[in-house]
């Protein structure tokens, strides 16, 4: 055991060995409250490698429909396309946290795509098939 008030080579007397577990006590409780506020920060989607498949829906024309129909039907596309547009989705992606990657390997988490791109069966919809990669609608 080493006395309180003992003197190291500089001449400075070392604490007592009370108040320096206090001080371990002390780093342990900033460093907890460090790691919990860095736990707080991290966003839902971090970690996760996302690929996103984005078709547009084609305007369908028949001679059967009339003038207003197609109207309402090209206001509710238009509407569709900017909620579902690429760059949209993949800005949204982003500043939740995940890496977004235009190609499709296994090391992708998931696959955001419309439902256009599932039927028409897009590049990246067959690769994500193909890989057992997880499909998910918009």
């Amino acid at each position: 055991n080493k006395p309180k008030n003992e003197t190291n080579k500089n001449g400075k007397e070392n604490e007592a060995e009370g108040s320096s577990s206090k001080k371990r006590r002390l780093r342990r409780k900033r460093n907890n409250n460090n790691a919990t506020t860095n736990k707080q920060q991290q966003l839902p989607l971090q970690g996760y490698t996302i690929g996103v498949s984005v078709l547009e829906r084609k305007k369908a024309t028949s001679a059967s429909t009339t003038e207003n129909e197609d109207q309402k039907n090209d206001i509710q596309e238009e509407g569709e396309t900017e909620k579902l547009s690429y760059k949209s989705i993949v800005s949204k992606c982003k500043s939740l946290g995940a890496t977004v990657t235009s190609q499709i390997s296994k090391r992708v988490t998931l696959v955001l795509c419309t439902p256009w791109a599932v039927t028409n069966l897009t590049q990246r919809v067959r690769k994500a098939l193909t890989k057992n990669v997880d499909l998910v609608h918009v």
